[in-house]
């Protein structure tokens, strides 16, 4: 145990001299092993010497031959410790220092062993009890951030230490005879990975410390190529499976949420999966092979038999892409190494024999620890394999997009065979039984766990339309869209914004079997709002963020519909889409066009497209909450102020190809996004929910004048630095407002059209 006083004062210098004494005495060895070869075994070992005195004296000679070689190697291995050990002091250290120094330009004092306080408050503010109070509560934030500054690496100290106290331990034990330890590791990138598959490979018999210490060692070096590659060619895919399995899946112990072991196994599980990303990924060097990537997927596919086989049947036996699917819902993974794998698992989802459950009730609670029952419990790797693909935008985009390579069942190519499914889209949007992933007794952790799956889809389908992980929190800064994206985009919204064919629209509506996804695709939706309007536009011609998806105008109606009815995914749209109409508008007004009627049009094109779409989202709102009684207002009132990070990152995506005038991220920019939010907000908050039609007619006219509002509002802003005219300014205005009160009305009816109030 590292404490805040010994790091802060500790002279790390000994652990130079140590490691360069230890390395001394392993040249010093090294020298008298070679003399001893040379001098010793070369004549014990040649013909001139033989006989019953040389039988007798020659197995005690190669033992002290042994002993030297078995000292030399445990020498190095203490002097590798030590130098790894001044190492992680040191970063550790100049961790603490800036931490510490940090909190002291802030005004806090730290004291000698670590306790941070805050100056006192003046006399008036003593004396003036708000002000007092407004002063603690700022004081402690500030001093609470710089304690758990301090805390961390002082946590990090204490877990170097841990190591390498564990490291000396392991080197430094001997047998019965006493010998020197001849397969001693020391420390070093490669040495810790070989003592972290010795420890892993322990499975179920690893004892409290010793998962410490495993722990310690991938959470502080699985970023480490040279770490990850070494422990997982140790442990090998077989070794990774039957480790996890004697954890996690032994019914002789259960699992136990509260237990210290339980938390270690929850911690065990990210960081594997971390550190297998990092192993795996074909840009570091070293990496694992191609061969190992085989091994990985033949282990998938193969029956967990870590215990003799009883004909009763009476064990539970799960198959490998079982075992390993809580590890492989971490990390971001290279798509060479992943899609092969979501490939094969989706493949093999096809077959009627494959993934097997235990019966309810069973002490063997499934191989995901973390999530809870939305994320289902393992049995079900396909969710494993869509959550890594949420994870690893570049792979999930790939998957989805590239043509499928058929798998045999033990992971390899099939030369020449025809992949089922042949379409992964079409597979989990229409094909694919979402069957609860548990093995609970209870109905509602069975309904929980049954969302698992088209929930981690979402995720996987966020991540290869956006280049973003799907669940990385809030919104995300928008990048170009590639024409993979923009295609994959077309093709989602086709899916789930129709009813007829091959539209899936109705799954994903109220409680619908895909309804777990609806959030990820208001997020999509958010992202490419530029093409969303665009399809609404009668002109096709609105700018968008990067390759245009050229999305079906029929097929946006019936997502934007379903989107309208959930507080989340509406407070997402409405947002992007009043901040892109303000972004054309304000474009327009800053190019510096002088012909009014051709500004006329371009920014009238503008307001009836997002007028259009915001007649949909306010029409579908309305239904859900006077017709429908499903939501209430305040639920959509709170996503409205929720999600206005969507709007800033609408208008952000596009300023910049629109007009040079107003800096992406700059000071303008976010005063005008700040304005946006504030009026989407303000005016979309509705009360409907008193009984009668005139509450949803004045739901109705306060989205549309918001709607008016926003549009008049941009062009009054923008028209003061344009130099355009009061009366052309007026002008304007008037005429977009038209626009967006045209669109909106065509937005309402064709709602109406396809979704009449209380049919939805």
């Amino acid at each position: 145990m590292v404490d805040f006083h010994e790091l802060s004062t500790a002279d790390f210098g000994v652990l130079d001299s140590a490691s360069t004494a230890w390395t001394d005495v392993a040249v010093k060895l090294r020298s008298l092993d070679n003399d001893w070869d040379s001098t010793v075994m070369a004549k014990v070992n040649s013909a001139c010497w033989s006989g019953p005195s040389a039988d007798q004296a020659r197995p005690g000679l190669q033992r002290t031959n042994e002993q030297l070689t078995a000292a030399v190697t445990e020498a190095n291995a203490f002097a590798s410790i030590f130098k790894e050990a001044s190492t992680d002091f040191r970063a550790a250290k100049a961790k603490l220092d800036k931490s510490v120094a940090d909190a002291r330009t802030a005004g806090l004092t730290v004291t000698d062993t670590g306790t941070v306080s805050w100056p006192p408050a003046d006399n008036a503010t003593r004396h003036d009890y708000e002000a007092l109070r407004e002063y603690q509560k700022e004081w402690a934030a500030k001093a609470e951030a710089a304690r758990k500054a301090i805390d961390a690496v002082v946590a990090e100290a204490t877990a170097a230490d841990e190591r390498i106290a564990y490291a000396l331990r392991a080197d430094s034990t001997t047998d019965q005879a006493k010998s020197f330890n001849g397969k001693a590791i020391g420390g070093g990138p490669e040495a810790d990975g070989k003592r972290a598959a010795q420890l892993a490979a322990k499975g179920g018999n690893i004892t409290d410390p010793e998962l410490v210490e495993l722990n310690s060692l991938l959470a502080s070096h699985g970023d480490d190529p040279k770490f990850a590659t070494k422990f997982y060619q140790d442990l090998g895919p077989d070794g990774l499976v039957k480790t996890w399995n004697s954890m996690v899946g032994d019914p002789a112990h259960p699992r136990d949420d509260k237990s210290a072991r339980w938390k270690g196994y929850e911690q065990l599980q990210k960081n594997l999966g971390l550190t297998l990303a990092t192993a795996t990924r074909t840009t570091n060097e070293p990496h694992l092979s191609d061969e190992w990537n085989a091994a990985f997927r033949k282990a998938g596919s193969q029956p967990v038999w870590d215990k003799p086989y009883r004909a009763s049947g009476l064990d539970y036996v799960p198959y490998g892409y079982q075992v390993l699917s809580g590890i492989l819902m971490n990390g971001d993974y290279d798509a060479h190494f992943l899609n092969p794998i979501a490939e094969h698992v989706t493949q093999l989802d096809t077959k009627d024999r494959y993934w097997p459950a235990p019966m309810p009730g069973s002490p063997i609670q499934g191989f995901n620890l973390t999530g809870g029952a939305e994320a289902g419990a393992g049995f079900r790797p396909t969710t494993a394999i869509l959550d890594a693909l949420g994870h690893s935008p570049e792979a999930a985009t790939k998957f989805f997009t590239e043509k499928p390579t058929a798998y045999n069942e033990d992971g390899t190519v099939d030369q020449g065979g025809k992949p089922k499914p042949a379409d992964y889209l079409n597979y989990y949007s229409h094909d694919k039984d979402w069957v609860p992933d548990t093995s609970a007794r209870d109905p509602k952790v069975w309904d929980a766990s049954r969302q698992a799956g088209p929930a981690a889809l979402g995720r996987a389908l966020e991540a290869a339309t956006t280049g973003h992980p799907g669940d990385e929190p809030g919104p995300v800064p928008a990048t170009k869209h590639t024409p993979e994206q923009a295609d994959l985009m077309k093709r989602v919204v086709d899916t789930f914004g129709r009813s007829d064919g091959n539209g899936v629209l109705e799954d994903i509506k109220g409680d619908g079997k895909l309804a777990p996804l609806r959030a990820n695709l208001g997020h999509m939706t958010a992202e490419y709002i530029g093409d969303v309007q665009s399809s609404l536009s009668a002109t096709h011609e609105l700018p968008v963020n990067g390759s245009p998806a050229r999305l079906d105008k029929s097929s946006v109606g019936g997502l934007l519909d379903a989107l309208g009815r959930d507080p989340e995914t509406y407070g997402a749209v409405v947002n992007a889409n009043q901040a892109y109409t303000t972004a054309l508008v304000r474009g327009h007004l800053d190019a510096g066009q002088t012909d009014f009627a051709r500004l006329n049009v371009d920014i009238n094109n503008a307001a009836h497209a997002g007028g259009i779409a915001a007649g949909i989202l306010n029409e579908a709102r309305v239904d859900e909450v006077h017709y429908q009684h499903a939501k209430s207002d305040k639920e959509f009132n709170d996503a409205l102020e929720k999600n206005v990070g969507y709007g800033k990152d609408a208008f952000n995506s596009i300023i910049g190809t629109v007009t040079e005038k107003i800096p992406v991220g700059g000071e303008i920019a976010g005063q005008i996004v700040d304005s946006i939010a504030e009026s989407v907000i303000e005016a979309n908050k509705q009360d409907t929910t008193a009984a009668g039609n005139q509450t949803a007619r004045d739901g109705n006219a306060s989205a549309q004048n918001q709607a008016v509002g926003s549009v008049k509002q941009a062009i009054e802003d923008a028209a003061r630095a344009s130099g355009l005219s009061d009366a052309d300014r007026l002008r304007l205005e008037e005429s977009a407002g038209i626009s967006v009160i045209n669109g909106y009305t065509a937005g309402v009816v064709n709602n109406h059209v396809g979704h009449a109030p209380g049919n939805a």
